[in-house]
């Protein structure tokens, strides 16, 4: 990961404005509402496990088995009001990201190539802050936001 941002791990869990980074409580979701706070997210299954994280601080996705990796097209999500989403992606970006095959002799699966990748399309960027808004409530970076 970039070693930019005075962020301490440690922060979170506490409110920034009126979002709550790591919720423990339903009723800490105020901003953004419910509706829109991502509870579970269908990754599929492989050999490789079945977690993956979504960086709060990084605009780039982690290299441990992203959505689109397991998910070409799109992914369905929990929300936290009870709902739940078919995301489809928008960026071709993000449906082609790099990856390589892993065989551990047993099973061959894909991961992301490489350390993480950062999107470099509108689109690609797109896909990774809406995931990271759902996730975090917001994005922690610094960005010109496409959403």
């Amino acid at each position: 990961m970039p070693a930019t941002g005075l962020w301490k791990m440690t922060n979170f869990g506490k409110r920034i404005a009126s979002t709550v980074l790591k919720l423990t409580n339903l009723t800490e979701i105020i901003s953004p509402g419910a509706a829109q706070r991502a509870v579970f997210i269908d990754l599929g299954q492989t050999p490789a496990g079945n977690d993956f994280l979504v960086y709060y601080l990084y605009p780039m996705w982690s290299w441990h088995s992203p959505p689109p990796i397991r998910h070409h097209d799109g992914t369905t999500l929990s929300m936290a009001d009870g709902h739940a989403e078919y995301w489809r992606w928008k960026g071709h970006e993000t449906v082609t990201i790099p990856r390589e095959i892993m065989d551990n002799g047993k099973y061959a699966y894909e991961l992301l190539e490489g350390p993480d990748y950062e999107p470099q399309t509108e689109d690609g960027i797109y896909d990774l802050q809406r995931l990271q808004k759902a996730t975090w409530g917001r994005i922690g970076y610094t960005s010109e936001e496409k959403l």
